[in-house]
């Protein structure tokens, strides 16, 4: 999760905020300014992608990834005119799945 997803995450972010903001923009070293330039709700979204103590934080911030990952890459896509993938339609249910199986192995266990 942190070493690729969140990293992707934030390129992506920054091309949001270069999109709408315009891409003289300084967000700093590792991202330090980036609150500056995101919503309340994008920030806490992507708070939400740091703790993986336990396995379902994992899976909450997994979903947390996702979202504002798909919110950011269609800002990016309409910035420059380019359709939203439709994979998202078949990955985003899969990733669901995988996390439905787990909570059930999660019960059984108990």
């Amino acid at each position: 999760m942190e070493a690729i997803i969140r990293q992707k995450l934030l390129k992506m972010l920054a091309c949001s905020v270069g999109a709408h903001q315009g891409y003289q923009v300084q967000l700093g070293k590792q991202y330090k300014y980036l609150q500056a330039h995101l919503d309340p709700p994008e920030w806490d979204l992507l708070m939400n992608t740091c703790r993986l103590d336990k396995p379902a934080y994992c899976w909450q911030a997994l979903f947390a990834a996702q979202r504002l990952f798909r919110h950011a890459s269609r800002q990016v896509g309409e910035h420059f005119g380019f359709a939203y993938p439709s994979y998202d339609e078949k990955v985003t249910p899969y990733i669901e799945k995988l996390f439905k199986r787990w909570q059930e192995l999660c019960v059984r266990s108990d």
